[in-house]
């Protein structure tokens, strides 16, 4: 199981506008995600930066909730360090 946590961003999204998710590790906010309506263009921000994965990283989306699959968490371990810090 997943030590992150992925959850909407809440507020208004535009029709056809991007979904947005914010990612937590320990009850900290340490990555956003982003996707367009169609799922052609997914990002997950670390500390600023875009890291682009593709689908097959994730699952869900749209009108699912996203969730992680083990290579989005592997990259994410990567970019954070063990400890889940940000990069400085």
């Amino acid at each position: 199981m997943s030590r992150y946590v992925v959850r909407d961003a809440g507020g208004e999204r535009e029709p056809f506008g991007d979904y947005l998710y914010d990612v937590f590790l320990d009850g900290r906010k340490v990555a956003e995600i982003s996707h367009d309506y169609r799922g052609d263009d997914l990002a997950i921000y670390v500390a600023g930066q875009r890291v682009d994965l593709d689908w097959s990283s994730f699952g869900g989306g749209g009108p699912e909730p996203v969730v992680l699959g083990d290579y989005a968490v592997r990259k994410l371990d990567e970019i954070l360090g063990s400890g889940g810090e940000k990069p400085s």
